[in-house]
């Protein structure tokens, strides 16, 4: 099984049905093809069939051995952040959370709630517009969204335009749909840079974790781990496998829309 025929996940290469790649202004509110994610969802009892142990052929000496790390840490997702009765677990690989792109980006979820809510139609196409949509929900001015006046306003319309308020002008209610969100980044050797990476990123996920082998794991600073409250994941000949777990911290709402927006983007079963 590859990673564009198992009926999980997309492959940046291979475009998908032809239905999808519709352009926009045939339907004004539906959702905009976006650029394909390497991603996928398994049921909670099923592991997944990963390709990525076979890597690319650009890819030499670490960034290789890198790949392979994240394979198998895919592998065995299930049993490291397990979801949960009656909940899912997405696999999103090196997609862009506005602030880098994390190697791994677990994320637990109801599939059927991201499917029911898919079915409004309603999108976001950037970081910038979730920060927007969150701000105004707060009831702070699109203008102080942290982007400059005058694009959070026109950030505003176009949200108004692809009906995000109500005809009364309110915000139309989105409760949150991720339950729980892991980064992970992987490193052979140069896990200070992971960590510099785990904390510019960690804003859009409840936990963060470092991947390494078994020979790095113990040079990892243990102070920085718990300093930051990252979690240490390590390969050992068994397979991967905890030695600190991380700590959870809040989602800020506008992180929670833009991560409900990649989910939406690289299920294929929500659409």
């Amino acid at each position: 099984m590859t990673a564009h025929d198992c009926g999980f996940c997309f492959n940046p290469r291979v475009p998908g049905p032809r239905s999808r790649l519709e352009p926009v202004a045939k339907q004004a509110l539906r959702r905009p093809r976006p650029r394909a994610l390497r991603g996928r969802f398994l049921a909670p009892a099923i592991l997944a069939s990963v390709d990525a142990a076979t890597p690319p052929s650009n890819r030499v000496g670490i960034p290789i051995h890198e790949t392979l790390l994240t394979a198998a840490a895919v592998e065995r997702a299930n049993l490291l952040f397990p979801p949960g009765r009656g909940y899912e677990l997405g696999i999103l690989q090196e997609v862009e959370t506005g602030s880098g792109r994390p190697d791994l980006l677990l994320v637990v979820t109801s599939r059927g709630k991201m499917r029911a809510w898919n079915r409004r139609s309603l999108y976001l196409a950037t970081p910038s517009e979730a920060r927007v949509l969150a701000s105004v929900a707060a009831g702070v001015p699109a203008s102080r969204a942290g982007v400059t006046p005058t694009h959070g306003l026109r950030i505003l319309k176009s949200l108004q335009e692809r009906g995000w308020f109500t005809q009364d002008g309110n915000l139309v209610v989105r409760p949150p749909y991720v339950r729980d969100s892991l980064i992970v980044e992987a490193k052979v050797r140069d896990w200070q840079k992971g960590l510099t990476q785990l904390a510019k990123g960690r804003r859009f996920a409840h936990r963060a974790a470092l991947l390494v082998p078994e020979g790095t794991g113990g040079k990892v600073n243990r102070r920085a781990l718990d300093r930051n409250g990252f979690g240490l994941i390590v390969q050992k000949d068994s397979g991967v496998d905890w030695i600190r777990k991380p700590r959870a911290r809040s989602l800020s709402p506008a992180s929670d829309l833009w991560l409900t927006e990649l989910i939406l983007r690289s299920d294929p079963m929500t659409r």
